[in-house]
Formats: structure tokens, sequence, C-alpha cells
């Protein structure tokens, strides 16, 4: 999955509190281009279609926020609209949210 043009660094966490410091996950970071978009969604009916061997949880930033964030082997997503506007674009598009409503963002970082 690693594009050469896309992939910006990584880092991987361990777990320092045991005597192997074992690897617990690895973040990829990739800028989000056409081609990037292209791999992930080739043959795919679902954001969850996508479980690729060691990376599995999927998540997207926009302007330094999380915008969507997926756990896939749980078949879990949020996406994080900016405004209505935006929910309404998704909506028309097809996506289905649960209790479909709208739920404005708090100025607060998320992490």
């Amino acid at each position: 999955m690693k594009n050469k043009e896309d992939f910006l660094s990584s880092n991987s966490i361990f777990d320092s509190s045991s005597e192997e410091n074992k690897l617990l996950f690895t973040k990829y970071y990739f800028t989000c281009s056409d081609n990037l978009c292209f791999q992930l969604l080739k043959n795919k009916s679902s954001i969850y279609d996508w479980i690729k061997p060691g990376i599995e949880d999927i998540c997207f930033l926009k302007d330094d926020k999380i915008w969507l964030y997926s756990i896939a082997h749980e078949e879990y997503c949020l996406i994080y609209c900016e405004n209505e506007k935006e929910y309404e674009f998704l909506k028309s598009i097809g996506i289905e949210f649960e209790g479909d409503c709208f739920y404005e963002q708090k100025e607060e970082p998320l992490f």
C-alpha cells in the first residue's frame, strides 16, 4: 500500500511496559491524492472491504482534525462533518448515517 509519491512518514508505537518492548502498532501518514484514493477504493464496495495485512484502520485528517475514522474489522466508522451542508452532500451521494442527524463539532482539538 505504501505509494512512494503519497507516503509521508510512519511511526511505531511499542509497549514499553514489557521486557520485550513489543510492537503495538504502526501509524503511516500519506498525502491524500487521486492515486491513493483509487488504490483504497479499487474493487471495493464498502470502506470495510479494504483491509490489508498489517493495515486495518483508516483515518483521514482535514485541517489537522479527524474527518473520518474507521475500525474496519468492527465495521465502525465516524465522519465528522464541518457543517450541515457537508453532511447533506454526503447523504446525497449515498452515505448513510446512524440516527440520521447532524451534530455540530466543538472547536476543541480531537488529539
